[in-house]
């Protein structure tokens, strides 16, 4: 159920969706809870899952395959630290190939999801693996697992192999 909750989540957002939502103030960020990862920078944006911010630390960040620009908290609330394992899948729809990738959260970071998703204080999260922003998707559904299923349109099987070699060497 979770998983489709996010798969639904992640496909609500399409390439025109929210242009305005660049900077969204997440005033009470300083509530969410973080996970203590090594340093963030504008060079490379590990894999994990963020909030959208306007105010301090802050990455700027173009979403993949896309022209939008967005600025996301310089640490992320569910990191690569938190994930235990992670499976790449190809598909076929519409006769072209296309990927989801399968991640599997450890304890503490599917509690950390499950406290923030949901919350209307922090309306959006940002999706990001191995250096490319995937999803700035609404945060409307709280999320009880830690198993997600991410579905990659528009990516070929050398990305798909990269992020899963980045996330596989905690990147």
């Amino acid at each position: 159920m979770t998983t489709f909750i996010l798969t639904t989540l992640l496909l609500s957002c399409s390439d025109s969706h929210h242009n305005n939502v660049q900077q969204v103030n997440n005033a009470n960020n300083q509530q969410a809870v973080y996970t203590d990862t090594v340093k963030n920078d504008s060079s490379y944006v590990f894999t994990g899952f963020y909030f959208l911010s306007d105010s301090g630390d802050r990455i700027k960040m173009r979403k993949d395959h896309s022209d939008e620009d967005y600025e996301i908290s310089q640490k992320p609330f569910v990191s690569i630290k938190n994930i235990l394992r992670a499976t790449a899948q190809k598909n076929v729809f519409e006769g072209r190939d296309t990927y989801g990738m399968t991640i599997v959260l450890d304890n503490s970071g599917t509690k950390d999801l499950q406290q923030v998703t949901g919350n209307s204080e922090h309306p959006y999260i940002a999706v990001v693996i191995a250096n490319r922003l995937l999803y700035v998707v609404e945060n409307t559904s709280k999320i009880k697992t830690g198993i997600m299923q991410i579905i990659l349109v528009d990516y070929t099987e050398k990305e798909v192999n990269d992020m899963m070699d980045a996330i596989h060497r905690k990147r």
